[in-house]
Order: structure tokens, then C-alpha cells, then sequence
């Protein structure tokens, strides 16, 4: 019993010189970093100064006010994991482009969902991924695309044809499921009906997943993986993760007796245009001698169906809510949709006529730099980096953030002015550092997909900007923006839609 309460009395005696040394450790390696910082508590670092704003879906803003404080690249602690976030358009570059970085440690939670990747893996296997899909993004292919897009917006606008009052309660919900049906029908060759189906249970199998990731990312707790197993959230993932792979092996196994049943003489598929272009290409790429297992499919996949549907859904809700506030431009923007005759036109959208369109095009690329859809991405550096005097250690996060350069005076004239105007000044746009703008990052690892979405988004932009003027269903309306994976508005996006 004595000895007990000695272990206890020495136990609870060292507890004051642990913590103490914990503390200088964490001084010692501020000081050796040399990065600008908010002073935080003992121990705990910034803990308690940014979680809660981590739960409203608001961290990247507080950490953006902090980068006005202390410059463009900053640090901060949550108690012992020190992270760096970086504005600096050159240190950007060389993370863009250099293999001492790569994805971070949060992209695993990712992987019970879009196993090991394109936007999750690195090093030879990310090249190897790369250039298996980069042919599903050939002009020819994208071409063939537009068909979809079309026939897809075609269902929007019979949608909001019959919308009470012409009101669109929330445009995120609407042309998210435009993009979920687009995606789905390009990647996978089936048809969702997102749109007319609300209630589908794959496209809320894909909800739940999101909700699951960000729950364990906020919560410190849930990074132990015995805490996070014990969680209800945790046994809905696995009951979601299961529906949402046998829907996809179902599918990989459907197309790829297709594709068997067509092989010809030369042991070549017979060319299917109507057919989607990256299953196809995954399972030739199977079936050729690459090692393609079914998990794999199916990652490369859910990759696409996440990321293809989030990025335009929602630059199309941002994109029809700036032109809701600034008429004028949207005038402009119908007056050159107007000009190459595409009002009333039974022609079906080519890309040469989508991409004739430089006002369109601005407006996108405006819409963009006020609303990055992913403002900040998140990497890890695999060695110990020396830059501008800084040291940071190997295995440390670091944050690129492309939102403060979107809106910096340095690079964009009056930057909170919706000008769609300003991306046809190429003088301006010539000598303008490339990496001060990055709506689909930048460098090695930019996105595989950005020419696919903007081609979709600009589809639906002509089809609808043809039939119907846009205002802001509630007068003064501002949208409360937040941002987990993706950056939304938390009180939702009421448009009204006038027919013309």
C-alpha cells in the first residue's frame, strides 16, 4: 500500500517537470523555425483559439485574419502538432512543383472512400495514374461530353420552369445534382437522376461519407483509431462505405462484361462513343496487363464523382449569385450569348462555341478568384525545408492558401469588384505571377479535371442565361460562407429566376 501511494506521490510529482519540458521543447522549436505566430497557451498552443472556429466550418477564415497580422507565411500549434500556412505565391511554386512535398496526412481519412487515388496517392504511382487518365480529358473526348451537359441543363431548366415564383430556395442543392448527373453519366455511364430524384440513396451514400470525414478531421479525439471505432459516426461510415462500394463493383462488373463482349479480332474494344471515358479507360487499362484491382476502379471513381460534382455545383450557385447582384454584367454576358446566336438556337453547344465566349469565360474565372471553391490545400513535407530564413521540419503540414492572393491589390486591381473584364486585359493577365491565382491549384498536381468543368459550367450558363434573367430572391441577401473540404454557404443561396 505504501509503496502504491510512493508511485502515486512520484507519478504525480514528475507530472510538473513533464509538462514543463514539454513546454521548453515546443519554445525551442519556435525558436528554430523563425515563422511569425499568434502567441498561443502552454502546451496546448492555439487550441483553444481556433477549434471553435474549426466547428462553425470557419478555421480557414481565422486563420486568414491571421495572416494579415503576421505576414505571408505564419505557423500556429494545436497542442503538440505545429502547422504552416503560406501566401507567398513563390514558396507556393516551389511546393507546386517540388517532391519534398506531398499530400497530407488528412487526405487518409479520405481513403476508407477514394482508396489510394489520384488526389490521394504520390511519388511513381501518382505519375503512373496520371498519365493513365489523361486521356479520359482529350479535346475529342470532351467533346463528345457537351451532349451530356446539354441534355443535363435541359432537365435543370424544365426544372425551374416550374419553380414557385421562379425561386430556387437554395441553387447549391440544385446544380449540385446538375453536376452529380453530369458526372455520373460521363465517369460512370449511368444516369443518376439526382435531379428529378432528391432522395437517391447513393447521392446521400455520398453525403454521409463527407459528413463522416469532417466529423473525425475536427474532432482531436477521433484521430486515435480506437476512440473513433467506438463512435456512431464511425458505424454509419462503414454502413455507408458498403453501399456505396457494392454500387460501384456492381457497375465495374456490368461494364466490363460489356466491354468483353466487344473485344474484336485484333483484341481491340470496338469503338463505343456513347460510352463513358474513364471506366472504359481504367478497365482497358486492367485488362491490357496493368494492375487494376476492382478497389482500385473503384477509388478512381468515387474520386470523380466527389470532386466533379462539388467544384462546378457550386461555382455555378456562386457564379449565378454575383450576376444576381451586378446586372449590368449579367446584361453584357447575355448580349454576347445573344451575339454568336445561341438565343432560341435548336443547334446543339459545340466547345469551339463555348470557348468563343471570352465574357463568359471572365465571369467564370471572376467568379472563381471572389469564390474559390477549395481556397487552401494541404500538404506535408517529406524532408526538413530551409526557405526565406524559415526552418521547417520534415513530416510538418503545410497549408497553401490561394484566397488571400485572390483578393491582394498587388494582383488584382480593385479585387472586390466582380469585373469579369479584367481576364481580357492580356497585358494584365500576362504579367500577373500564375500562381497568384489558382482556382484548380497549380503545378504538377493541378487538377486533372479543370477544362471538363469549366465546359460543363459554361453549358449551363448559355442554356440558362438564354432563357431566364437572375435576381436575388431576398432583397440585400449575402451569403454566410464556410469552409470544410469546400467553401458553401451555410444559409443556403435563394436565386429567382425570371423567363425571358
Amino acid at each position: 500500500m505504501l509503496m502504491m501511494l510512493g508511485l502515486v506521490l512520484t507519478a504525480l510529482a514528475l507530472i510538473p517537470i513533464f509538462l514543463f519540458y514539454v513546454k521548453w521543447k515546443q519554445e525551442e522549436l519556435d525558436k528554430r523555425m523563425n515563422i511569425p505566430h499568434q502567441k498561443g497557451i502552454p502546451i496546448l498552443g492555439n487550441l483553444f483559439q481556433l477549434l471553435p472556429a474549426a466547428k462553425e466550418k470557419k478555421s480557414f477564415f481565422a486563420i486568414m485574419d491571421l495572416h494579415k497580422i503576421y505576414g505571408d507565411t505564419i505557423m500556429f500549434r494545436m497542442i503538440n502538432r505545429v502547422t504552416v500556412c503560406t501566401r507567398d505565391v513563390k514558396f507556393q511554386e516551389i511546393i507546386a512543383n517540388s517532391p519534398k512535398f506531398i499530400k497530407a496526412n488528412e487526405y487518409d481519412f479520405f481513403k476508407v472512400w477514394l482508396g489510394n487515388s489520384l488526389v490521394i496517392t504520390h511519388g511513381e504511382r501518382w505519375y503512373k495514374l496520371r498519365k493513365l487518365l489523361t486521356p479520359a480529358f482529350h479535346f475529342q473526348i470532351l467533346e463528345r461530353f457537351v451532349q451530356i451537359f446539354e441534355e443535363q441543363a435541359d432537365v435543370l431548366i424544365e426544372k425551374m420552369t416550374k419553380l414557385p415564383g421562379g425561386v430556387m430556395e437554395d441553387a447549391f442543392d440544385d446544380f449540385h445534382a446538375y453536376a452529380l448527373d453530369v458526372i455520373s453519366e460521363s465517369a460512370m455511364g449511368i444516369k443518376l437522376n439526382s435531379q428529378t430524384d432528391p432522395n437517391s440513396k447513393f447521392v446521400q451514400a455520398n453525403t454521409q461519407m463527407l459528413f463522416s470525414i469532417y466529423e473525425r478531421m475536427i474532432h482531436p479525439q477521433y484521430r486515435n483509431e480506437f476512440i473513433w471505432k467506438l463512435s456512431s459516426t464511425y458505424k454509419k461510415q462503414v454502413e455507408t462505405i458498403k453501399y456505396i462500394d457494392n454500387f460501384i463493383n456492381d457497375l465495374i462488373e456490368k461494364r466490363r462484361g460489356e466491354i468483353l463482349a466487344k473485344i474484336t479480332n485484333d483484341n481491340k474494344p470496338e469503338d463505343t462513343k456513347e460510352k463513358p471515358a474513364l471506366l472504359d479507360i481504367l478497365l482497358q487499362s486492367e485488362m491490357n496487363g496493368k494492375p487494376l484491382s476492382n478497389e482500385d476502379i473503384r477509388g478512381e471513381v468515387n474520386t470523380f464523382m466527389f470532386a466533379g460534382h462539388e467544384t462546378t455545383g457550386s461555382t455555378l450557385a456562386f457564379t449565378f449569385y454575383l450576376l444576381a447582384k451586378h446586372p449590368k454584367q449579367q446584361e453584357t454576358l447575355f448580349e454576347e450569348i445573344k451575339s454568336h446566336g445561341l438565343i432560341n438556337n435548336n443547334e446543339p453547344l459545340t466547345m469551339r462555341t463555348l470557348n468563343s465566349l471570352p465574357y463568359l469565360d471572365g465571369t467564370l474565372k471572376e467568379s472563381l478568384r471572389i469564390h474559390p471553391i477549395f481556397p487552401v490545400v494541404p500538404k506535408k513535407c517529406v524532408e526538413d525545408v530551409h526557405y526565406n530564413g524559415m526552418f521547417i521540419p520534415k513530416e510538418t503540414m503545410i497549408l497553401t492558401a490561394f484566397y488571400p492572393n485572390h483578393m491582394d491589390e498587388k494582383y488584382f486591381k480593385d479585387p472586390k469588384q466582380f469585373n469579369p473584364e479584367r481576364w481580357m486585359d492580356e497585358v494584365s493577365n500576362k504579367e500577373r505571377n500564375p500562381y497568384a491565382y489558382q482556382p484548380f491549384s497549380s503545378g504538377l498536381r493541378n487538377c486533372i479535371g479543370q477544362k471538363f468543368a469549366m465546359l460543363e459550367a459554361k453549358t449551363a450558363m448559355v442554356k440558362i442565361m438564354s432563357q431566364f434573367k437572375v435576381e436575388l430572391a431576398v432583397d440585400g441577401f449575402e451569403p454566410d460562407i464556410r469552409a470544410a473540404f469546400s467553401i458553401k454557404s451555410a444559409n443556403g443561396m435563394p436565386l429567382k429566376f425570371i423567363k425571358r
